[in-house]
């Protein structure tokens, strides 16, 4: 038999009964960061026929997946953190709402959207994404656009990944697959990325460009496996910047550079680097590297392939600099 719980049993049902509580409460909490699950299919039969309507519909922590389709609409997000997913195995496609400015995406203060599986064709630009911070996009594919791929503008901790850009429409003297830059140099703070496993190609102008990396927090943008391939500038034009690592990186056919530096911030702690990367020129341009308005010995270059010539520097002609202090990749 029993007896009555004592002052200690009893304290220990309480530690015991207060768990319980803490365990339920943080099970419940869990359950909401997870969102609803909302469906999009345009032939019908689930939540929603466009995707815009499932994005009006959603809170933060949803889910929205997307059935096999092609939407014709631009998808406008604005101050949510939601998840956009194709259903496994389908082909999904955005082809936006027509017109001059038209978007396959168009996000502003989305942070923490994540974005995969869903294709954009035959748009003026594919997504553009602005002050938002911790970002997702990967496994899209952009094919037939005029203009821009990817805009990043005042965006920060954002991952692009498994990304195919394609600007077979773009006309002569415009467009890039990537696009990121800052209004100046003061809105560059904590503004790191991952830019890694992208094919770009058939760009009027550069594969990718960066602009304004130079506030005080600029931290790393790693590009990373990239292939850039026919563009009529340059493979990587980097202006007003620091902090940019180009790792395992190929440029070919540019109209002009394969990396090519404008006015940028680099120093010994501060950097642009090339390691391990094959960046070619056009061959009527002095070689695969180019630097105006900056002594290439602030930067620095390991490994590969190409010519490192600096045409842009009066009188400079060997401009390769090898920074001896690492000894393997410190950019995993």
């Amino acid at each position: 038999m029993l007896g009555p719980i004592s002052w200690s049993q009893g304290e220990s049902m309480k530690h015991i009964l207060i768990g319980i509580c803490i365990v339920l409460g943080i099970l419940l909490l869990i359950g909401n960061t997870q969102g609803d699950l909302i469906t999009v299919d345009d032939s019908g039969g689930k939540d929603h026929l466009t995707i815009q309507a499932a994005v009006d519909a959603a809170s933060n922590n949803d889910n929205i997946k997307v059935y096999a389709g092609t939407y014709a609409e631009t998808v406008n997000i604005t101050n949510k953190d939601i998840n956009i997913y194709n259903n496994p195995g389908d082909t999904v496609t955005v082809t936006g709402g027509g017109g001059s400015t038209d978007w396959g995406f168009n996000i502003v203060d989305g942070d923490g959207l994540w974005i995969e599986g869903i294709d954009i064709d035959d748009v003026i630009h594919g997504i553009r994404v602005e002050s938002t911070d911790g970002i997702r996009i990967e496994y899209v594919n952009i094919t037939n656009i005029d203009y821009t791929g990817i805009r990043l503008k005042e965006c920060s901790d954002y991952w692009i990944e498994h990304i195919f850009v394609d600007g077979t429409n773009t006309p002569a003297n415009d467009g890039y697959g990537i696009y990121i830059f800052s209004t100046d140099d003061t809105n560059g703070d904590n503004m790191w990325g991952d830019c890694r496993d992208l094919t770009i190609q058939d760009m009027g102008k550069s594969g990718i460009r960066i602009e304004w990396h130079t506030g005080t927090g600029a931290s790393d943008i790693v590009l990373r496996d990239i292939l850039i391939d026919n563009v009529g500038e340059n493979g990587f034009h980097i202006k007003r910047s620091k902090n940019i690592r180009i790792v395992d990186c190929t440029t070919d056919n540019t109209g002009e550079y394969g990396v090519k530096l404008m006015n940028c911030a680099g120093d010994a702690s501060n950097p642009i680097e090339v390691w391990e990367s094959d960046c070619y020129a056009h061959d009527s341009y002095a070689g695969g590297y180019d630097n105006v308005g900056e002594d290439w010995d602030k930067n620095y270059y390991e490994g590969g392939t190409g010519d490192y010539t600096m045409d842009g520097d009066a009188g400079a002609t060997d401009t390769r600099q090898v920074q001896t202090a690492y000894d393997v990749d410190p950019w995993p």
